[in-house]
């Protein structure tokens, strides 16, 4: 059995809409591409571990509560 880490899409989601930011917003103040932004909550990208740092410390939540796990 493998386990795979994925961007949890809801959870950067809701967390952003929470906040009241927009993508721009939260791109200024993480120095993340709100490109690169959109396709994590889109899931179209799977981040690297210095992006999923980043936004946990920005949104004050443990980065692997940004992932899910998927058995295949």
């Amino acid at each position: 059995m493998a386990i795979k880490l994925v961007n949890n899409r809801v959870l950067m989601r809701n967390l952003r809409e929470d906040t009241g930011l927009s993508m721009r917003a939260v791109e200024r103040q993480t120095r993340i591409d709100r490109h690169t932004l959109r396709r994590l909550e889109r899931e179209h990208f799977h981040p690297d571990l210095d992006v999923i740092e980043r936004l946990g410390r920005f949104y004050k939540v443990n980065p692997i509560d940004l992932l899910i796990t998927l058995e295949l």
